[in-house]
């Protein structure tokens, strides 16, 4: 990077060009005219509500101008930039309402020294169309940050930072704001812990952040969020996004992050954050423990091999498109899980993994994770009473089905029916229909089956049908020997 600006030019005279005057506590500016002149650094401008760093001295680039806009921020009134390079450190700001002004264009400000570029404390200071930079054209990076706000309600507005060792922006005040951008926020720090902007601290709640419209120029930067509540990133791009919860101080949680491009991994360990409208092309994202009703539906789009895992509360609701060929499917729970509703669009019919419905009481809940097509293992549907189970349906890995009967307290009773495709249809225990009639009785060893023909069989040998008199009081035991004769026999 070369410096540029515009060139200035002064008056021969017996000096050469340089006017004359130097008088000790002045310095040499460019005046209104475009001509040098001399002026006392130490002097304030005017009495209006903004002072020009010029009118203080500040030459631009590559004179080191850090006395020089010092000198106007102190006057606690709105400084205006000229559009041109500027090089400075370590300068501070405490008044509140200051606003740091380039009207037309963008001035760049480079840092000359390690340390924080620009550090303010006061409440509602403004900066726009501002570029900082964390190095001097030709010289390797300074250590420290660029940007540093203590106050709230503070705003960097059509600004940036980058080139920066450390936080391009930090800010630890509530309602802080990043509003578009004149170039990337970025930082240098390519470590895991390494960020282009850091909002809030740990064991304060700030709230009603918000970033819209910016940009940074790697996955390895992006955004940290510690204790915040209830803000928004919106309409940007950045690398990895962390949500982060060091003492969970009340008020903190909350927030939406929509309409990003996010290239990193994603981590969030605080509540009710919910993810809408975004592209993620890196990844994983991972809701950790501590993290509940966080919401991440399918508006969101993931790129192949970005996963989404949950180790957070089970309410935290994840919902993936993953939609391919004819079907529309929307996968619900972490990428690993397989809740799934399919769409066929030729036919319209909506097909479940997993179902869960709730009416009167009763729950129709997934018996286990593994369900879908031919050989899985225990798919199928359970109906429970307050909780407990009461029905059981089972498909097996060898696809055979099976009902469950159990008693109030949940405890396997019964196991009516067991039906093999292609093979044996098992009636182990008893088969009933309304008013408690039994229409088949049976065990493993004494079965009763109704052949297509309509004729009732007893397959055990040796067994018979018990019979009642027409006055209900006596049973007979009906039994046929091998040569054929029948037998009654009381029982």
């Amino acid at each position: 990077m070369s410096w540029t600006g515009t060139a200035v030019s002064g008056s021969e005279s017996d000096t050469g060009f340089l006017p004359s005057g130097g008088d000790p506590g002045e310095v040499l500016t460019v005046g209104g005219d475009g001509q040098l002149e001399w002026k006392n650094q130490s002097a304030t401008p005017d009495d209006g509500a903004s002072v020009e760093v010029e009118s203080f001295g500040a030459l631009g680039a590559p004179t080191d101008d850090s006395a020089a806009i010092q000198a106007a921020i102190n006057t606690g009134k709105d400084v205006i930039f000229a559009p041109r390079q500027y090089v400075a450190s370590g300068l501070t700001q405490t008044a509140d309402d200051q606003h740091f002004v380039c009207p037309k264009g963008k001035a760049q400000i480079f840092k000359s020294a390690n340390g924080t570029l620009f550090a303010s404390t006061g409440d509602r200071v403004q900066l726009r169309n501002l570029e900082f930079y964390g190095v001097l054209p030709g010289v390797s990076a300074y250590t420290g940050d660029n940007l540093t706000f203590a106050g709230d309600d503070c705003a960097l507005l059509n600004c940036s930072s980058r080139n920066c060792s450390g936080r391009p922006v930090k800010a630890t005040g509530g309602h802080f704001q990043i509003i578009g951008t004149c170039g990337c926020y970025n930082t240098t720090d390519a470590s895991a812990t390494g960020y282009d902007i850091e909002l809030g601290i740990a064991g304060t709640a700030t709230l009603y952040h918000h970033i819209v419209g910016v940009y940074t120029s790697h996955s390895a930067g992006g955004i940290l969020l510690t204790d915040v509540g209830v803000g928004m990133i919106a309409c940007s791009q950045f690398g990895k996004l962390s949500i982060k919860k060091s003492t969970g101080p009340a008020g903190s949680g909350g927030g939406t992050i929509t309409g990003c491009r996010i290239t990193g991994t994603v981590t969030v360990e605080m509540s009710g954050v919910t993810f809408a409208v975004n592209q993620f092309s890196g990844g994983p994202i991972a809701f950790v423990l501590g993290s509940a009703g966080c919401s991440f539906n399918a508006s969101n789009t993931l790129a192949a091999g970005c996963v989404v895992t949950n180790a957070g509360n089970a309410n935290n609701l994840i919902e993936a498109n993953v939609s391919a060929g004819s079907y529309t499917q929307l996968k619900y729970g972490a990428t690993a899980q397989r809740g799934m509703m399919q769409v066929d669009h030729s036919s319209g019919e909506f097909k479940f993994a997993q179902l869960a419905v709730e009416d009167i009481g009763q729950v129709i809940v997934p018996i286990n994770s593994n369900s879908g097509g031919a050989g899985a293992v225990n798919a199928g549907i359970e109906i429970r009473n307050n909780g407990i189970l009461q029905w059981q349906m089972l498909k097996s890995s060898g696809n055979d089905l099976t009902f469950n009967v159990y008693d109030a307290a949940g405890t396997l009773v019964a196991q009516p029916i067991n039906i093999t495709p292609g093979g044996n249809t098992t009636i182990a225990s008893q088969l009933t229909r309304s008013g408690g009639v039994t229409y088949l009785v049976g065990s493993a060893g004494n079965t009763l089956a109704v052949q297509a023909d309509g004729n009732v069989e007893v397959l055990f040998a040796g067994t018979g049908m018990i019979l009642k008199t027409p006055d209900g009081t006596k049973r007979y035991k009906i039994t046929v020997n091998n040569a054929g004769a029948i037998t009654a026999t009381l029982i």
